[in-house]
C-alpha cells in the first residue's frame, strides 16, 4: 500500500518536535546546572538552526505543521520501562541526546525524498550533537566526582612498604567509613612497586562510589583507570598533563599546596579541586592558619579540602573556614576510626 505524502512531513514534523525537545533538557542541563554558557549557546544555536532550516525551505514548515497528527500516533501512550526512570543527570542528558540525535538522522533521511540539498545540514547538527554530549557527559561526571559527597571527606593511603593486603584492607575501611574520595600515596616505592601498590588500592575499590585518586602518577592514574591524580609543585605541570590523552574533561586533577603558599602558585581554572596540606607537624591549626584557610577558600573557584588530624575540634574549625571538606591520614586505618570523622562532618552541616 502506497503511503499518503503527507505522511511524510508527519514523520518531519514528528522528529523536528523529538529533536528540539531533546536539545532543550541538554541545554537546560548545562545552564541551569552548571552554568555552562559556552555548552548551553551551542545548544541553543543548533535548537535554531534546526527550525531556520525548515523555515528557508518554502512551505515545508507550513507542510509539516498540515500533516501534524498526534491523535493517532501509536506511540501516544507508549512508553518503555527504560524511559520510566533515570539512574542520574547523566542518564537524563544521554537519552535526550540519543533521541535528538536520532531525531536529526531520521530527517536527515527523509527530507533526500523531495529536499535532499537539506540533508547534509542535518548530517553537520547531528556529529555536532555528539561532540555535544560527549562534553556534556564528562562536564557531568567530572561533577559527580568532585562534588560535596565525594570531597567532604577524602582519606590518604600512605603506603609505607605495605604488602598488598593492607592496601586492600586499608583502602576497604576508608571507604566502609563514609570516606568519599581514596588518595593513594607513595613517595618511597620504585615505580615497579608503585604501580603494584596502586593497582591493589583501585582493584579494593572496584564498583564502589568512591573517588579515586593517585598522587603524583599520572601515568599510572592513566593506565590503571584511577579517576584522577593528585599534583604539586614538584610534579608535570597541570595544563600539560591536561594534553594526555584521557586527561581532559571528565578526569580529576586535583592540586596539592602547603598552608605557608597561596593558590596563585597554580592557575586554578585548570584544577578540579585544591588540598591544603598540614600547616604544622601536629595539624592543630592556630589563628593565623584559620585565617589563610578562610581566605582560600573564599577566593577559590574551585572545592577546597584541607589535611588535618581528624580531632573533633580540628575539623570544626577547617569546615568553619567554608571549606568543602577534610582529608585525614590513618595509618592502619580501622572503619569506625574514619566513621567517627564522618560523624563529625554530618554533624556540623546538619548544624546540630
Amino acid at each position: 500500500m502506497k503511503y499518503p505524502e503527507e505522511n511524510v512531513y508527519r514523520l518531519l514534523d514528528a522528529n523536528m518536535n523529538r529533536s528540539l525537545e531533546g536539545i532543550r533538557v541538554m541545554e537546560e542541563t548545562a545552564r541551569m546546572l552548571f552554568d555552562d554558557s559556552e555548552l548551553t549557546s551551542s545548544l541553543k544555536n543548533i535548537r535554531h538552526e534546526l527550525i531556520g532550516i525548515i523555515k528557508k525551505e518554502k512551505n515545508l514548515s507550513r507542510k509539516m505543521l498540515s500533516a501534524r497528527d498526534s491523535e493517532r500516533d501509536v506511540l501516544r501512550n507508549g512508553e518503555t520501562e527504560s524511559e520510566q526512570s533515570r539512574n542520574g543527570v547523566s542518564s537524563i542528558v544521554s537519552a535526550n541526546a540519543h533521541r535528538a540525535q536520532e531525531a536529526v538522522r531520521s530527517m536527515e533521511e527523509y527530507v533526500k525524498l523531495s529536499f535532499s540539498g537539506l540533508s547534509e545540514q542535518f548530517k553537520r547538527i547531528r556529529f555536532r550533537l555528539y561532540d555535544i554530549e560527549k562534553s556534556l557527559v564528562l562536564r557531568i561526571n567530572s561533577h559527580e566526582l568532585t562534588g560535596k559527597g565525594r570531597l567532604e571527606l577524602c582519606v590518604l593511603i600512605e603506603n609505607n612498604h605495605l604488602s598488598q593486603f593492607s592496601i586492600h584492607n586499608e583502602t576497604r575501611s576508608a571507604f566502609e567509613g563514609g570516606a568519599g574520595t581514596l588518595v593513594f600515596q607513595d613517595r618511597l616505592s620504585n615505580d615497579r612497586d608503585f604501580f603494584m601498590g596502586a593497582e591493589e588500592f583501585l582493584n579494593a575499590c572496584h564498583n564502589e562510589k568512591v573517588t579515586t585518586i593517585l598522587e603524583g602518577r599520572l601515568d599510572c592514574a592513566m593506565i590503571l583507570g584511577a579517576d584522577g591524580v593528585q599534583l604539586n609543585e614538584e610534579c608535570i605541570p597541570v595544563k600539560a598533563s591536561r594534553t594526555f590523552s584521557g586527561a581532559g574533561d571528565g578526569f580529576v586533577i586535583g592540586y596539592s599546596i602547603s598552608g605557608k603558599s597561596f593558590f596563585e602558585d597554580v592557575k586554578i581554572d585548570e584544577v578540579d579541586y585544591l588540598l591544603l596540606e598540614s600547616f604544622n607537624d601536629s595539624s592543630h591549626l592556630n589563628l593565623d592558619e584559620l585565617k589563610k584557610i578562610r581566605t582560600i577558600a573564599d577566593k577559590s573557584p574551585v572545592p577546597v579540602v584541607v589535611l588535618c588530624d581528624g580531632v573533633k575540634e580540628t575539623v570544626e574549625l577547617a569546615l568553619e573556614c567554608g571549606i568543602t571538606g577534610i582529608s585525614v591520614k590513618i595509618t592502619g586505618s580501622k572503619s569506625f576510626e574514619i566513621k567517627k570523622i564522618r560523624d563529625i562532618i554530618d554533624e556540623f552541616n546538619s548544624g546540630s
